[in-house]
């Protein structure tokens, strides 16, 4: 990992803790995810984990979402607590088309009751 990443990851910390509430935090958050990855959209799923079921608390560019805890790649990693990174969604089981982008990272943050799931265009550069 680059020198600059490190910096970019202290500097968002230092932004994050100039907010005074959760709610605050999640449009910084989602913008960036969508920075790191040069992502098009991100979206931060609620894990509820009594109804088992995901729904977004922000979803970038699109309406509210809510599926099954086992649905879909970010349900995946939900499920699993383990990263998910889809390259190549369309050949992959896991793929939601009504949810899903054309290359999907997902990943655990703030101890199992959220996710953030980031998703890549078509025309951006490939998913490392």
């Amino acid at each position: 990992m680059s020198i600059e990443i490190y910096q970019r990851i202290a500097d968002f910390g230092k932004r994050l803790a100039l907010l005074s509430t959760v709610e605050a935090t999640l449009p910084a958050i989602a913008e960036e995810a969508k920075a790191i990855i040069t992502a098009e959209r991100c979206s931060i799923f609620m894990i509820d984990r009594d109804i088992n079921m995901l729904w977004t608390k922000l979803s970038d560019g699109i309406g509210r979402i809510a599926i099954g805890l086992d649905s879909g790649i970010v349900g995946l990693c939900a499920t699993s607590e383990n990263p998910q990174i889809s390259n190549h969604p369309y050949e992959d089981s896991r793929f939601m088309a009504k949810i899903d982008a054309r290359g999907v990272k997902s990943f655990i943050m703030d101890n199992q009751d959220a996710l953030v799931s980031a998703m890549k265009s078509a025309h951006r550069n490939s998913m490392r």
